[in-house]
């Protein structure tokens, strides 16, 4: 059984290796959506970046508006893993 949890965990972090941060354009800066999105996937990004060079945070962002999408991302991160381990 930890290997199967391994193994998913692995497979997740490279499905979601395409829209790690670090995709953004100079000319089109990341955003609120794009926030939420880094927000939710943060977790497969901080375990991709020990091992190759990607950034958690998108740094051509737009400024606060991606802070907080970032913020509401994390945020229902710890809400989902909460309400799954209370089943």
């Amino acid at each position: 059984m930890k290997y199967l949890r391994l193994v998913t965990l692995l497979l997740a972090v490279f499905v979601f290796s395409g829209c790690f941060p670090g995709d953004a354009t100079p000319y089109e800066r990341a955003g609120f959506f794009s926030g939420v999105w880094h927000g939710l996937i943060c977790v497969f990004t901080l375990i991709a970046s020990i091992f190759t060079d990607v950034g958690i945070y998108e740094v051509n962002n737009n400024g606060r508006w991606y802070e907080f999408g970032f913020i509401v991302g994390v945020f229902l991160v710890f809400v989902l893993v909460s309400f799954g381990s209370s089943t």
